[in-house]
Order: structure tokens, then sequence, then C-alpha cells
């Protein structure tokens, strides 16, 4: 006679199983876009100093290769995109939740015919479509794609552009990963906690507390904190990045601590509470300090 554990354990199997399937169909037929970029000086950070009019005739651009990435650099920089021609609309997509603030405009030629400012730092709202992403509507007379990036965050540009019905596809199956993925976390968090209330097994509490500190951290990663939780509230999305992945690792600690019985240890506990000292000093430190560039 099968237990209630190891039910839940076959459930929990069958939608792993499911989670891999629908990650292995995430791969796309996304469109590749040539790129150059523009890298200014720090002193040249304001967007006013190199407008879109000078960067458009500016003569030292460079071409890229594969993914814009330039790490933690800290430098504002344009990027140009190259959108090849077609009659139908398309969307340009820049997968990556963690953009705190760009400037992005859409070119026919030297028109301007849109333009964005968005990013972290700015409600869902500011971004022409509601994504965990940035996504923009490329029209048939757009040419090029500008992007000022502010270097407040990590400047790395997985930049595709993909058909409407492509991008419908893979958005599905994206929000069905995402769904799955913190459907089976949600699962883990109260089995846990049903376990705690029944043994008082402070064990338990600590995983749970673990499990949900970690998918607040990791909600801001893949944006689906800032699309579905604090759409409005940007503040939010900063703070969970500063003190989610903190929380999670002083809740980690406890967790070992009594999972593997070495709580009365006096030497060891005095390691941990070191470790979660220095670990939320840390957090605090992210969760105030001006510099974009620690996240």
């Amino acid at each position: 006679m099968n237990t209630p554990g190891e039910g839940l354990l076959r459930f929990l199997a069958v939608l792993m199983l499911t989670l891999c399937g629908v990650l292995l169909s995430l791969s796309s037929l996304a469109q590749e876009t040539s790129w150059d970029y523009l890298l200014l000086e720090e002193h040249q950070s304001s967007k006013q100093q190199t407008g879109i009019e000078q960067a458009i005739s500016a003569a030292d651009w460079q071409p890229g290769q594969g993914v814009a990435a330039f790490a933690y650099d800290g430098r504002p920089k344009w990027l140009r995109y190259k959108i090849p021609a077609s009659d139908e609309l398309r969307i340009f997509t820049i997968s990556n939740a963690w953009l705190i603030a760009i400037d992005v405009y859409l070119m026919d030629g030297p028109r301007i015919v849109e333009q964005y400012t968005t990013g972290t730092e700015y409600p869902q709202s500011a971004r022409p479509v509601a994504d965990t992403g940035f996504v923009f509507g490329i029209t048939p007379d757009v040419t090029h794609v500008y992007i000022f990036d502010h270097g407040k965050s990590a400047s790395y540009f997985p930049a595709e552009l993909r058909s409407t019905l492509e991008y419908s596809v893979f958005s599905t199956r994206l929000n069905t990963f995402h769904g799955l993925y913190y459907g089976i976390v949600l699962i883990m968090i109260l089995y846990n906690l049903a376990i705690f209330i029944g043994t008082r097994d402070k064990a338990y509490l600590f995983y749970s507390l673990y499990a949900s500190s970690l998918i607040f951290f990791l909600s801001t990663a893949d944006g689906t904190g800032s699309l579905f939780l604090w759409p409005e509230m940007p503040i939010i999305q900063s703070l969970a990045v500063a003190f989610g992945w903190g929380l999670a690792f002083i809740f980690l600690l406890e967790f070992a601590a009594r999972f593997l019985a070495f709580q009365d240890s006096i030497r060891l506990t005095l390691w941990r509470r070191l470790g979660q000292a220095s670990i939320g000093l840390i957090a605090i430190i992210v969760a105030v300090s001006p510099s974009p560039t620690l996240f």
C-alpha cells in the first residue's frame, strides 16, 4: 500500500519530467540579428550628452559577435541591431529581467518610429508589452533598434527577433515552465510546513523558509515577480534581489544544522552564526548601496 509521501514523490516526479519536456521545447526559430556597439566614457553617462542623433552619426561603432555581453563594467553604451526587411509585424525580445535602465529606439533610418524608457527601476506599465523580459513590436518600417544602456546593471542583452506566432508559442511554453517550476516548489513548501505542524521539528520549518526565500529571489531573475507580483512597485524588485538570496542562505544554514543534528555543537554554532551575520550584512549593503553594479 502506498503512503501519502510515496504518492507525492511520484506526483512530483511526473511534474519534473513534464518540466524537463517543456524546458527542452523552449528552443525557438528566433532570427539572428547583427549588432554593433558604441562604448561611452563615464563622463558621457547622460544620454543627452550622446543622444540618438549623435549615436547614429558616430564613426567609432564596433561590430559585435554572439550575444551582447559586457559583464559589470558600469560603462554607458549604445547597441545597434539591424532588422532584416519584412512585410510582417515581428517581435524583438531581450531576455534579461535584471536590466535596470535602458532607452530603446525603433528607427526607420534617422527617423524615430517609437521610443521607450524602461527597466526594473520602472513599473511594468513603462513596457510596451507586459512580459517577464523586454518585448517590442517591430513594424515593417523599422530598420534598426538602438538601445542605450545606462550601465546600472550587468550589460547582458540576449536579443532575438521572432515572428508573432513564434513569440506566442515561446511565451506560452515559458509561462508553462515557470508555472510548473513554481508549482513544484510551492508543493514542497506546503508539504514541509504540514510536517512541521505535525511534528514540531524546526528543520522542516526552516526548509520551507529557505525555499520561500529562494523563489522570492529567483522570481526577480526570470521576471515573474515584476510581472505577476509587484508590477507597479519596482522598489520591491531591488529589495528582493538584495534580501532574497541572503535570507535563503541564512535559513539554509539553520535547516542544515537541524537536519544534520549539529546544532548542539558550540564551535559549529559560532561558525554558523558568523556566516549568517556576514550574509545579512552583505544583503543590507547591497540593499542600500548606491553602486548599481553589485547586481
